[in-house]
């Protein structure tokens, strides 16, 4: 898939939240899931304090 930089700089509207089930927003929408990990939660709950 190629993607225009222009067409996806005009797409960019922070306050628009992408609706993936539409097809016209589902284009621009990147998931980053698989890449996150679960160490990171663990790394960030093993760093809290409970007062």
């Amino acid at each position: 898939m190629s993607l225009d930089p222009n067409v996806f700089y005009n797409a960019c509207h922070p306050d628009k939240v992408l609706d993936i089930s539409n097809p016209e927003d589902k284009k621009f929408y990147i998931d980053f899931s698989p890449v996150r990990g679960a160490a990171v939660i663990d790394d960030v709950i093993s760093t809290i304090t409970w007062v």
